[in-house]
C-alpha cells in the first residue's frame, strides 16, 4: 500500500478550528483550544495550510471580506480561500463546488492527489 504524504491542507472555520459549526461574528468566533498549535505543527511538517469557508455574511453586508481574510490569516493560515456569496447566487466558488480549490490552484502548485479538506460536514 503506497502512504500519500499530504502537502495542501485546506481546512474549514465554522465547527472545525472554533465556534459551533454555524456563523459567528469575528468578536464572538472562539477557537479550539488546539487549533492554533495543529496549524504550526502541519506547517513545521512540511505542508501548506489554507483556510476555506464560505461565509454568506460578507455579501449580506454584517462582514467585511478583508477583516474575515486577515482574523484567518491571523491564526497562522498561509493563504484562505473564501466565498462571499449567498447559496442563492449560484457562483462557482461555494463549497463543495470547486471554486476555491480553483483559486488557490491559480496562486499555488500542488497536486489535488496530495492535498486534502477537512471540515464539519460535507457541504
Amino acid at each position: 500500500m503506497m502512504k500519500i504524504k499530504y502537502t495542501t491542507i485546506f481546512i474549514d472555520r465554522d465547527g472545525t478550528i472554533g465556534g459551533d459549526g454555524h456563523f459567528k461574528s469575528l468578536q464572538d468566533f472562539k477557537l479550539f483550544p488546539y487549533t492554533v498549535n495543529a496549524i504550526k505543527r502541519l506547517k513545521a511538517n512540511g505542508m501548506q495550510v489554507f483556510g476555506l469557508s464560505n461565509q454568506t455574511h460578507i455579501e449580506d453586508g454584517k462582514m467585511n471580506y478583508y477583516d474575515f481574510f486577515n482574523s484567518l490569516m491571523s491564526i497562522g493560515f498561509d493563504d484562505a480561500f473564501i466565498c462571499p456569496h449567498s447559496e442563492n447566487t449560484n457562483c462557482n466558488c461555494r463549497k463543495p463546488r470547486q471554486g476555491l480549490i480553483e483559486q488557490a490552484h491559480a496562486k499555488y502548485d500542488f497536486d489535488n492527489s496530495q492535498s486534502i479538506i477537512i471540515g464539519d460536514r460535507h457541504s
